[in-house]
């Protein structure tokens, strides 16, 4: 009797589980919407063209590059906007650093404004070249977007020793 009453409790619990999974199973079209499922397409109402717009503006000074010295004007980066930055450094640069604002030109005249590293979904960082940088604004809002690449002649080691060597 006590296992028959155990066996009746656990098949009423597998059909109520059923029943719950049948209805999410209906409901998930409807959370997900349209789009069929999460980054497939844009729900901002400003979104661009995500055709990448490329960049060959910008200054190289020995192995680094950069879009925008730290006071001068930077990318206007709207959502969904996708940058081919040309970085003319002729190898893959192992760093690369994206910056953002909410002015186009925050560090001028001593500093209007605030500009930090980027972090998240704000700058995704695509492809990384011997010639470009491809970069996207993976949000709803616009930024000013300042990109620095850098690539030394050599590997960056401590002065007179090897990277990572101890001195013990």
């Amino acid at each position: 009797m006590l296992a028959s009453a155990g066996w009746q409790w656990l098949r009423a619990r597998v059909i109520v589980r059923r029943g719950l999974l049948r209805s999410l199973a209906l409901l998930l079209p409807l959370l997900v919407g349209p789009s069929g499922g999460l980054g497939c397409a844009s729900s901002c109402a400003d979104a661009v063209d995500e055709t990448p717009v490329p960049v060959r503006e910008g200054t190289r000074d020995g192995w680094c590059y950069e879009t925008a010295p730290w006071d001068g004007t930077y990318l206007e980066f709207p959502p969904q906007r996708r940058f081919e930055i040309h970085h003319d450094l002729g190898r893959v640069p192992p760093v690369v650093v994206t910056y953002v604002g909410f002015e186009a030109t925050p560090l001028v005249d001593g500093g209007n404004g605030e500009i930090a590293e980027t972090a998240g979904n704000i700058a995704v960082i695509e492809a990384v070249t011997d010639e470009i940088v491809r970069v996207r604004n993976d949000t709803c809002e616009t930024f000013y977007l300042r990109v620095v690449a850098c690539a030394p002649d050599a590997p960056l080691t401590p002065e007179g020793g090897d990277a990572g060597a101890s001195n013990d």
